[in-house]
């Protein structure tokens, strides 16, 4: 239960963060939002599943839908073609990640 809490909480923040993240898109194209792009590379990461978002939108066609929103909080999952061009062009300074207490 602790660990989920934590897991929670990382999830929240990271969430949190890339809200933050400037959108530059010029287009009318919003599709997705920046968020998300950055939940579903977090989402590679945490489950050390390479083809996660592709399992997810699998799990969508399928089943009508998929747990990235349970697990992610993830409103739509992006490509991974969508999510380098809504995060490719932002600095790495905008990523200022803080460990909340008690992760």
């Amino acid at each position: 239960m602790l660990e989920t809490l934590a897991i929670d909480r990382l999830i929240k923040e990271l969430k949190r963060l890339f809200e933050e993240f400037p959108d530059l898109r010029t287009g009318s194209n919003s599709q997705y939002e920046i968020a998300d792009a950055g939940l579903g590379v977090f989402s590679v990461f945490f489950t050390q599943c390479a083809s996660f978002l592709e399992y997810q939108e699998e799990m969508k066609r399928l089943k009508g839908r998929s747990n990235a929103g349970n697990l992610f909080g993830m409103r739509n999952i992006p490509s991974d073609s969508h999510i380098c061009s809504l995060l490719d062009p932002v600095s790495p300074k905008v990523f200022k990640f803080h460990v909340p207490a008690g992760l």
